[in-house]
């Protein structure tokens, strides 16, 4: 079409030039198709070389992987018979190792380890261990094990199980260099037994542990950057307090390490303190419930091996961490359990360095006075009245059934009944078994006066200590 809307034919001329044209492109097509046909004919082998160099990589990075694996397994010998030599005894019940092409996998079942330098001897066993490194990145080597893992002395049965439903480690660099090292752990849990019974001393949901080298290497005066995490963390055994869930999450560095080589911990505690090491404490957050503590400064060791260092604690909600002052007039509950519970975490928060043993033994003296004064007061006034030991008992046992059917004043009415049964059954007069169960009554009240100072004289020592 033209510019003003009409048809444009072509001339003769063009169409015969666009022909000419056409012709000459097809016999050059023709003419090159044609060469290249003789010189495949002339040379067969150039259709079958980007195969042939394929079978040749395959081959060659088959062999390169298989003596990989091979010196996998003499480097790990010579690490056993090296550790062994220390008196740390590594053992698989069954290794292989697998991952072919792209990855090395190393499988050891039924793994041991046994530590004869240790005092006693320790044992550990393992159901399995897999670690595995990528070939386009062979400095991260992730490893996953088995649980369960037990602890013993060596040729006994065991005392302590660890056990999870997933346990993982990672390493970054050379395990002679490391640059990273990271330890995860989910529903994780530590039981220790006797006797066929199992005792769970801990457990937690969630539990991470981080370490960085910041500066310095491995084996000259490293830096770490620490982390750890914990999620739902329990302790039942270390008392009330610890069983109710703790949330922690602590940040750190720590300098003066001479290096990373493997050595028994008191050696690296004493080359800590005579470099004059020291963890500074970047953040620390504690928070159970509604109480939160969080926290920061700097600690190190004393030439006798004593925490010292400057720790700044905040507590958030602290008073409902002293609700057990208003316990103190229920006979026999475990009161000062929780105050000494509550002093113990304290003092391991604040590193020891405000509440130090020293106090904490003092704290101990008022406790121990409150579990004399809660064991005798009620029976004291029970046979200063006349009563029986049998009668006692009877007491004992009235007051815990009295408490738990009408919380507390129960306890009080359970311990004046059962003295007073037993009284009546030794065919005593209902005046003399009235008088010993009155006695029992004013004993256990003049007991619970005598703790409810001795509460009040520890919160006070607690406070002064702390401050």
């Amino acid at each position: 079409m033209g510019l003003d809307g009409e048809p444009v034919s072509a001339s003769p001329d063009h169409a015969l030039t666009a022909r000419r044209v056409g012709c000459k492109v097809g016999r050059v097509v023709a003419h090159y198709a044609e060469d290249r046909f003789d010189d495949a004919r002339r040379r067969p082998w150039l259709v079958g070389l980007p195969l042939a160099i394929v079978v040749l990589l395959a081959v060659a990075w088959t062999a390169f992987w298989f003596y990989a694996a091979a010196a996998t397994q003499t480097l790990l010998a010579g690490w056993r018979d090296r550790e062994a030599a220390l008196g740390h005894v590594y053992a698989c019940g069954r290794q292989s190792v697998g991952g072919y092409p792209f990855r090395f996998e190393l499988d050891c079942s039924e793994p041991s380890a046994e530590f004869l330098v240790a005092s006693p001897p320790l044992s550990l066993e393992a159901k399995d261990i897999r670690i595995a490194a990528q070939i386009w990145d062979p400095t991260l080597v992730i490893g996953e094990f088995t649980g369960p893992l037990t602890a013993a002395e060596r040729g006994q049965p065991a005392t302590l199980i660890a056990n999870w439903s997933l346990a993982q480690a990672s390493l970054r660099g050379l395990p002679t260099d490391p640059e990273r090292v990271s330890v995860v752990l989910d529903k994780a849990s530590l039981a220790r037994t006797a006797a066929g019974a199992v005792d769970t001393l801990a457990q937690a949901d969630h539990l991470e542990l981080h370490g960085r080298l910041a500066s310095g290497s491995a084996r000259a005066n490293p830096v770490l950057d620490l982390s750890a995490s914990l999620k739902q963390g329990l302790a039942p055994s270390l008392g009330d307090l610890m069983r109710q869930p703790l949330d922690a999450d602590i940040v750190g560095v720590l300098r003066g390490l001479k290096d990373l080589a493997p050595k028994p911990l008191a050696q690296s505690l004493r080359e800590l303190q005579a470099a004059n090491g020291k963890l500074e404490v970047m953040r620390a957050r504690l928070q159970q419930g509604e109480v939160i503590a969080t926290g920061a400064g700097t600690l190190g060791l004393s030439p006798r091996g004593a925490l010292e260092g400057e720790l700044q604690v905040t507590v958030v909600n602290i008073e409902k961490l002293l609700p057990a002052l208003g316990l103190v007039f229920i006979p026999l509950f475990p009161t000062f359990w929780y105050l000494l519970g509550v002093a113990a975490l304290f003092a391991f928060v604040d590193g020891f360095i405000h509440l130090t043993f020293a106090h904490l033994a003092i704290l101990g003296g008022i406790f121990a006075a409150s579990l004399a004064v809660d064991w005798s007061a009620g029976f004291l006034g029970a046979r200063f009245g006349g009563a029986a030991w049998k009668s006692l008992l009877y007491g004992a046992i009235g007051g815990g059934i009295g408490f738990l059917l009408i919380p507390p004043l129960g306890a009080f009415l359970g311990l004046f009944l059962g003295v007073l049964i037993g009284e009546l059954q030794r065919m005593r007069s209902t005046r003399e078994a009235l008088k010993a169960a009155g006695g029992a009554l004013l004993g256990t009240i003049a007991g619970i006066a005598l703790n409810a100072v001795l509460a009040l004289a520890f919160i006070l020592c607690f406070i002064a200590f702390a401050l």
